[in-house]
């Protein structure tokens, strides 16, 4: 349901929220599409988060099963 949320919001060039809008940004600086480039952040935050949380706790903490699995 997110994912529909950002779609229509995107689409229809409303106000997006701070991560989305970044994106968007960044997409249009690299004449990228933004579905691409959303799923390229979107990784990208997920191997920092992790790479972070192994550095600090030695573990990986706040990225479960919702977060990897789509």
């Amino acid at each position: 349901m997110l994912g529909v949320g950002v779609y229509f919001s995107v689409n229809m060039h409303l106000i997006m929220n701070p991560p989305d809008g970044a994106v968007h940004e960044l997409s249009a600086a690299l004449k990228k599409d933004f579905g691409k480039m959303k799923i390229i952040v979107d990784v990208g935050m997920v191997i920092l988060s992790s790479i972070v949380s192994l550095l600090f706790l030695n573990k990986i903490i706040g990225i479960g099963i919702g977060t990897v699995v789509i």
